[in-house]
């Protein structure tokens, strides 16, 4: 009975996670009007359509939020939202006006869309940063240090992805796929992505967010 309402563009790859999950699991997808899509303008669509899955980056969720007048007539059920950093005041907020079930996301491209979730609750405190989540069923999480070797619990290091997702390399680029994608005997597969993105894993292997190891936004 779910169904999706595709907002986002074809050519940023959460578009598969509108387009596809509805649809392998007998759901349906909701397409709005073509031409520009305004954030403001969701709620109104969502209303129309009846959609209960979206997929967000958080500054189209907060200009999503500006744009509801009517939040009894929401139908959303489960929202998931990554690509930026998440704050908890931008969570609750949506938590509470949607009461949908919220998903705090992570993943690169290169390792097929999201490898990492965390619901996410309105009475959880006790982390200062809302961690980006356990690995997926169908990935496998480490941090290594610059000599890619495997680091403690609690230490921050560079993130890398294990799995079954992971994309081949980058087309014509071999000394990037080179760079990128290294061969690892941690992995089932035997092989990682090395995202550049800094984190730490806590002692329940819950993922946390630091940061770049480069200047890349």
């Amino acid at each position: 009975a779910d169904r999706s309402l595709q907002a986002t563009q074809v050519n940023f790859d959460p578009a598969l996670i509108e387009l596809l999950v509805p649809l392998l699991k007998g759901g349906s997808v909701a397409f709005p009007p073509p031409g520009r899509l305004l954030p403001e303008s969701l709620p109104q669509y969502i209303e129309s359509f009846g959609a209960t899955l979206m997929a967000f980056v958080p500054s189209t969720l907060t200009r999503f939020m500006d744009g509801v007048k009517q939040p009894e007539n929401l139908t959303l059920r489960i929202c998931c939202c990554g690509g930026e950093i998440l704050s908890r005041d931008i969570a609750n907020r949506f938590i509470s006006l949607t009461n949908a079930t919220l998903f705090n996301v992570y993943g690169p491209t290169e390792a097929c869309i999201f490898a990492t979730s965390w619901q996410i609750k309105r009475t959880e405190n006790h982390y200062k940063a809302l961690p980006i989540g356990a690995p997926l069923a169908d990935s496998q999480i480490f941090i290594v240090d610059r000599h890619n070797r495997l680091l403690p619990y609690g230490v921050v290091g560079e993130i890398c992805i294990g799995g079954e997702t992971l994309a081949q390399g980058y087309i014509n680029q071999p000394e990037k796929t080179a760079n990128s994608f290294i061969a690892s005997d941690l992995a089932v597969t035997q092989r990682l992505y090395k995202t550049g993105d800094l984190g730490w894993l806590d002692t329940d292997g819950i993922l946390h967010f630091s940061g770049r190891n480069d200047r890349q936004i």
